[in-house]
C-alpha cells in the first residue's frame, strides 16, 4: 500500500468519509491542466503547509478550518509525480472512502502566511 496525505476544508469531512475524494471541477486544483487532479502529499505536514494554496487565486480568509486524511492507495493505483508543489503527487481518478482515514482537524489562522513562497520556506529553491 502507498501512503499519502490530503488536506481539505473541514466542511468537506462528512462528504469525504461517505463518498471518498472526488475530482475537483472548476477549482484552483484543476486549473488549466489537461485533467482534474487530486493532490496528495508524502507527509502530513506538507499537506498542512500547502493547504492555503487552494485559496491562492483570491484573498485568504482569516481562518481556514481544515482536516487531514491519511490516504492508503493499493499498489495498482496510478500516482503521478508533481513538479508544481514540492512533496506532492497527484491522481486523476476518485479515491474511495475505504482508502481514507481522518487523522486530524484544525482551525488555523493563515493570514500571516499570505504571500509566502512555500517552496523557498522549505529550502527547495
Amino acid at each position: 500500500m502507498k501512503k499519502f496525505y490530503h488536506a481539505t476544508h473541514r466542511d468537506n469531512v462528512a462528504a469525504v468519509l461517505s463518498g471518498g475524494l472526488t475530482l475537483p471541477v472548476g477549482r484552483p486544483t484543476s486549473g488549466s491542466r489537461g485533467s482534474p487532479r487530486i493532490y496528495l502529499y508524502k507527509d502530513a505536514s506538507d499537506a498542512e503547509v500547502h493547504f492555503p494554496a487552494l485559496y491562492e487565486l483570491g484573498p485568504l480568509p482569516r481562518s481556514i478550518p481544515y482536516a487531514v486524511f491519511e490516504v492508503g492507495l493499493p499498489p495498482s493505483f496510478e500516482v503521478h509525480g508533481d513538479i508544481e508543489y514540492s512533496g506532492s503527487v497527484f491522481v486523476t481518478k476518485p479515491i474511495p472512502p475505504g482508502c481514507l482515514r481522518l487523522v486530524s482537524t484544525h482551525s488555523e489562522d493563515y493570514t500571516e502566511f499570505k504571500g509566502v513562497d512555500w517552496d523557498r520556506e522549505k529550502g527547495v529553491v
